[in-house]
């Protein structure tokens, strides 16, 4: 993982130039959405409003808000800890490749009633009949 926890990611978006801390007071009702999206539009930062507050009912919420976090290419790409999405791309493809082909080894039968009758894997994680209880009472795989 790439940062312990969210502070960490926004200090470094914040060093990278990519967020923009907003102290004054910001109305949630409208004000923080149309300024979202001005900002978004423009190719500018993450926003953090300090001091989020409702006009329409006087709130002022102890909570601040984060937005637009991974509006840009360049803020995934910092989120995801890589030097380009492509490469993020080819991790995935990695993931996808590897569960593919967990997903093939695997295959289990299952009679009508829902028990399990056998599990076999082309390379033998599993042998049919070699140690545990089925819920019936014979045997069953066990992994090795």
């Amino acid at each position: 993982m790439a940062y312990k926890n969210l502070r960490e990611f926004m200090a470094r978006l914040e060093h990278e130039g990519e967020m923009k801390r907003i102290q004054a007071d910001a109305d949630v009702d409208l004000e923080i959405t149309e300024i979202t999206d001005r900002v978004s539009k423009s190719g500018g930062p993450a926003l953090f409003f300090e001091n989020p507050r409702s006009a329409k009912d006087g709130i002022r919420y102890s909570t601040p808000l984060l937005i637009n976090t991974l509006g840009s290419k360049r803020r995934l790409e910092l989120a995801l800890d890589v030097s380009s999405i492509e490469q993020a791309a080819g991790r995935i493809g990695l993931f996808d490749r590897e569960r593919q082909r967990i997903d093939h080894r695997l295959a289990v039968d299952v009679e009508p009633t829902g028990e399990i009758v056998d599990a076999c894997h082309a390379d033998r994680i599993f042998r049919p009949g070699a140690g545990t209880e089925r819920a019936s009472g014979g045997g069953s795989g066990r992994a090795l």
